[in-house]
C-alpha cells in the first residue's frame, strides 16, 4: 500500500511539473508572438522581427550598440512650451548595478510622452520636469538594441503605480528621486507592464 502512494506521489508531481513546464512555454510562445507584433507595428521587417522575437543570437548581435550615455534623450516638444523663470523640478534615477534603464515620463491622464531619459547600471541621471502630474514607465535590461527594439526580448518593463507630481510650493520645486533598486523601507510600488504600455 505504501508504494502505491508513493507511486501515485510521484506521478502527480510529475503531471504537475509538466503542466508548469507546458505553461511556461505557451507563457514564452505569447510574449514571442506579441513583441514580433510590437516590432511589426514599429517598422520592423517582418523575418527581422521573428528573429529578434525569438532570441536569434546573431540577429541580436548585428543590433547591438553601445548604451547611451546618462542624461535626457528626448524632450517631446509639445510639453515644452515654456519654462519657469524660476526653473523647473527635477527628476533624479540612480540605477542599481546591474541593469540599466530607459525612463519615460509621460502625462499621468492622458499618457502623453513628455521625456525620456537613459541611466546606465550604476549611474544617476537627473532631468528638469515641466509642472504636472506623472506616469513613470521604464524598460531594463544590460544590452541596448536601440529605441525600438530596446533590450531586446527580455527587457523589464514596469511603472510605477502612484502619480508623481512636479509643482511649486511656495518658493520651493518640488521634485521627485528614484532609486530603482531594493530600499528598505522604500515607497515606490512598480508594477510590471507590457512593451506595448511603455
Amino acid at each position: 500500500l505504501q508504494l502505491g502512494l508513493v507511486g501515485f506521489a510521484s506521478a502527480s508531481l510529475f503531471a504537475f511539473l509538466w503542466k508548469a513546464h507546458q505553461d511556461e512555454e505557451e507563457s514564452r510562445a505569447r510574449r514571442a508572438q506579441a513583441e514580433q507584433a510590437r516590432l511589426v507595428r514599429e517598422g520592423v521587417e517582418r523575418e527581422r522581427a521573428r528573429a529578434i522575437a525569438q532570441k536569434r543570437a546573431n540577429e541580436l548581435k548585428a543590433l547591438e550598440q553601445p548604451l547611451p550615455r546618462t542624461g535626457v534623450m528626448t524632450r517631446f516638444a509639445a510639453n515644452w512650451m515654456f519654462e519657469s523663470p524660476g526653473g523647473l523640478p527635477s527628476l533624479r534615477v540612480n540605477a542599481p548595478t546591474d541593469a540599466s534603464y530607459a525612463v519615460k515620463i509621460v502625462t499621468w491622464d492622458t499618457g502623453v510622452p513628455v521625456l525620456s531619459m537613459f541611466v546606465r547600471a550604476g549611474e544617476s541621471g537627473e532631468a528638469s520636469v515641466p509642472f504636472g502630474t506623472y506616469r513613470i514607465k521604464m524598460a531594463s535590461g544590460t544590452t541596448w538594441y536601440g529605441d525600438t527594439v530596446r533590450f531586446g526580448p527580455d527587457t523589464q518593463y514596469s511603472q510605477v503605480t502612484s502619480p508623481m507630481e512636479f509643482s511649486l510650493r511656495g518658493e520651493i520645486l518640488s521634485g521627485h528621486e528614484l532609486t530603482l533598486s531594493k530600499v528598505r523601507d522604500g515607497n515606490l510600488r512598480p508594477s510590471p507592464i507590457g512593451a506595448d504600455q511603455f
